[in-house]
Parts: structure tokens; sequence; C-alpha cells
């Protein structure tokens, strides 16, 4: 198998010669990598063909090669501005670095924080990674300029978190600005509307206890 340095440093065209002695597989052919380059792939960057090759003669998942290239994948779909595909891959292979990196660097941050979260819920299944996620997302909102305050709610109402609700909620009322009552008054409005009542009382019963 190519290391990591190998497929990083090859050229941007995928010929089957540079292929095959990437794969070093004993009995592949030239024509055989051809073959398959013709199959409506062909011109694709060497270190995904490479992959996609692997993965069709061993069939693995989840190997440090696999991982690699979803790195190698969102860095550069980073530099190339196209985060909301940077941000599909720094999900997959759990590079919260880069997902913050990817969101950070957009030029709508809002935008790119909504996006994120629509699909850490349409495509994240395991909950306990998700809840990973959303606490980075929580993170990213509260370090903004000026802190979304409602999306943080969004986000620990997910993660089951009444306790950090009530101190957002008890922070605003006690503001002296009247724009953070509103938006208080707002974020309860739309919790209210959920219908998530077991959380609405747990949050309740944290705001009164002073």
């Amino acid at each position: 198998m190519p290391v990591a340095t190998d497929l990083i440093t090859c050229e941007n065209t995928a010929t089957p010669k540079q292929i095959r002695e990437l794969m070093n597989i004993d009995g592949l052919t030239n024509d055989e990598v051809k073959s398959h380059l013709q199959k409506g792939i062909e011109g694709i960057h060497p270190v995904i063909f490479v992959y996609l090759l692997h993965n069709f003669v061993y069939k693995f998942s989840d190997s440090p090669m696999e991982l690699m290239l979803i790195t190698w994948s969102a860095d550069r779909c980073i530099t190339d501005r196209k985060y909301q595909q940077a941000i599909g891959s720094s999900i997959e292979c759990r590079r919260f670095d880069k997902l913050k990196e990817a969101i950070l660097s957009s030029d709508d941050i809002h935008a790119t924080l909504a996006y994120c979260m629509s699909i850490s819920h349409a495509f994240v299944n395991k909950r306990e990674y998700r809840s990973e996620v959303l606490l980075l997302l929580a993170k990213v909102y509260q370090d903004l300029p000026s802190p979304d305050y409602l999306n943080i709610c969004q986000c620990l109402k997910f993660l089951d978190q009444p306790e950090g609700v009530a101190k957002i909620l008890k922070k605003l009322l006690r503001s002296e600005n009247k724009d953070d009552a509103m938006m208080a008054f707002q974020i309860a409005l739309i919790l209210f509307r959920m219908n998530i009542k077991l959380l609405l009382i747990d949050i309740w019963k944290t705001m009164t206890r002073g």
C-alpha cells in the first residue's frame, strides 16, 4: 500500500502506470487500471482514485488511508472555498478542527452554521457523535462577536441541557438592554411552540431555584 507522502506528492492527473505503481498489487495490469479509469472517472486525482480502487479490491472501511483521504478532501475544499463540501468531509472523518476552520472561513458564518446544524441532524446517526458536533456549534455561536443565543439554545435543546438554556434566559432577562429581554421571550416562545414539555419544566425549575 502506498504511504501518505507518495499519495500527496503525486501529479494532478491519474495515469494507468502511475496508479498501478501506487497500488503495488501483484497481477494488476495497466490495462485493468485503464479499464477502471474509463468507467466515468477519468482525470480524477490519483489520491482519490487509489482509494476507490483499494476499496474495490479490498472492501475496507474506516482505515487510516480512508481517513487521510477524507481529511485531504476537507483541506482541498477549504482552499477552494467549497465550504459545504468541507463540512461534509470534516464531519465524516471527525476532524472538528477542520469543521471549525471551514465554518469560520466561510463568507457567511451564520448560513454555514445553519447548514452544519441541518446536516448534523440529517446525516449523523450516532447520538453521541451528533452531540459532539452540536457542542462545537454551540461554542462557535457563543464565540461570535455578537453571541447567537437563539441558536445556542437550539443546540442545548437538542443536547437536552435545560440548565444551559436556563442560564442564558436568566442572563438575558437580567440585562439592562431591552433587546436582550425581547430575545429571552423569543427563545421561550420558540421552545414553547416545540411542545417539549419535560424540557420546559426542567428549564422552569432551574430558573426558579434562584
